[in-house]
């Protein structure tokens, strides 16, 4: 009897083996640099500025020299959406090719994370949190700012080259694009306070739009 228990157990291990190899997808990059499935489909890669909201379990493997790991984002369909392994705003998501990215201004935010990186980023404070007191106001804030990124004719600034006093993250997130963060970079420094849109590649003066926020990160 313990002989087959054993002869089970090995086919039962060797099962799962060959289960969880199966799940495991390789992809590769083709000539456009899409990354590309067995069977044919397609992802293209969003710029650094898109962030992939959370990390999900692993999912594939990309084919290449460096034959990087590939997770779902959260629990969302991963035909549509994958990413890389979260190393920050730098994170590359990956996005069906039938999906066409939100611009900043489509994204219509109502969120807005304001985070600070040590040893892992973390939010200290939420920008139109429904549960605060003042959403109402802090969803207009959001949509200023937008605003300001967005207009054509807005004065763009020089991003400061010297040292800066603080350096933030600013996650824009909308429900109606659970996947990803919009991620813009948030300076503190002598001559004004800075935001820095890596998408568009624009930079501008904001003043003191969100500055009250930051006595929380102080």
């Amino acid at each position: 009897m313990k002989r087959i228990i054993s002869v089970f157990t090995v086919i039962a291990l060797l099962l799962c083996s060959l289960a969880s190899c199966a799940k495991t997808e390789k992809m590769s990059y083709d000539e456009e640099g899409r990354l590309v499935a067995k069977n044919g489909r397609a992802y293209k890669y969003a710029p650094v500025g898109y962030e992939p909201k959370e990390q999900g379990e692993e999912y594939g493997l990309i084919d290449s020299v460096l034959s990087e790991k590939l997770y779902r984002i959260g629990e969302l369909d991963p035909k549509e959406w994958l990413t890389t392994e979260y190393t920050g705003a730098t994170t590359t998501v990956f996005y069906s090719e039938d999906i066409e990215l939100p611009t900043l201004s489509e994204l219509d935010p109502e969120l807005c994370y304001l985070c600070e990186e040590e040893e892992n980023t973390y939010s200290f404070y939420t920008l139109g949190d429904p549960e605060g007191k003042n959403a109402d106001k802090e969803r207009e804030i959001i949509d200023k700012l937008v605003k300001m990124l967005t207009d054509e004719d807005a004065k763009a600034a020089l991003w400061p080259r010297g040292e800066t006093d603080e350096s933030y993250d600013l996650k824009l997130y909308s429900k109606e694009w659970p996947a990803i963060y919009y991620n813009l970079e948030y300076v503190r420094e002598g001559s004004g306070n800075y935001v820095y849109d890596s998408v568009n590649r624009k930079c501008i003066n904001v003043g003191d739009l969100i500055e009250e926020y930051f006595e929380n990160a102080d």
